[in-house]
């Protein structure tokens, strides 16, 4: 009896590590948070009504995937508190998703790249972004954090649309998991280049939070 008890015990475990049937793979979950390909409602895994990092990591969440190298393209999103002063395709949700290329272990180094295809000579996912490689610089002080930090420069404002905003953003993340795979974490970002009426110079401070999951390739 104990015998039985034990191998229904395993026989449970074993289906609570079978990842779910879904109707697709993790890549094109990936690309759909990036925006290179539309998302379904079926992706919508903990139906909170968008399609972003959290749905990914449910999705890897039974994967047992262990992060030995920080190199490859991650996937993270971020969401602004004051979410409606995003520009980019996902503003209605207070939400943009971005690719961090992390290219080298020792020393770190990396990029985001937003570089323009055939069809979306504006960058392959956000308009927040330059359609562009903006060099990262990457800090881990410790295995279970990571921070990076990088300048870029977009479009004017409403107000001054000939004055180009520089930006500056810096992202503060805790590993939540033991497989080392999903980042969350904190951002804050300056704004210089608006201008009011007089043509003053507006000095704009934003924060919020992110999550991220790495690649783990290898």
């Amino acid at each position: 009896m104990k015998l039985l008890f034990k191998l229904g015990c395993l026989f449970a475990m074993s289906l609570l590590l079978v990842q779910p049937g879904w109707s697709f793979t993790e890549p094109d979950l990936r690309d759909a948070i990036l925006e290179k390909i539309p998302a379904t409602s079926d992706m919508d895994l903990n139906e909170d009504g968008k399609v972003d990092v959290a749905d990914l990591v449910k999705f890897i969440s039974s994967d047992g995937s262990l992060c030995n190298s920080l190199t490859g393209e991650h996937i993270g999103t971020f969401y602004r508190d004051g979410g409606n002063l995003i520009q980019g395709r996902s503003s209605a949700t207070g939400q943009i998703s971005f690719a961090l290329k992390i290219t080298g272990d020792s020393p770190l180094a990396g990029e985001i790249d937003n570089l323009p295809d055939p069809d979306n000579p504006m960058g392959h996912y956000s308009l927040y972004f330059p359609a562009d490689r903006i060099p990262v610089t990457l800090h881990q002080s410790d295995e279970n954090s990571l921070e990076f930090e990088f300048d870029f420069i977009t479009g004017g404002s409403n107000l001054s649309p000939d004055n180009p905003l520089n930006r500056s953003m810096k992202f503060s993340g805790c590993f939540m998991d033991a497989d080392k795979r999903v980042l969350s974490g904190t951002y804050r970002e300056s704004v210089s280049g608006f201008q009011d009426n007089q043509g003053n110079e507006i000095p704009i401070n934003l924060k919020g939070s992110f999550m991220m999951v790495l690649e783990c390739a290898d």
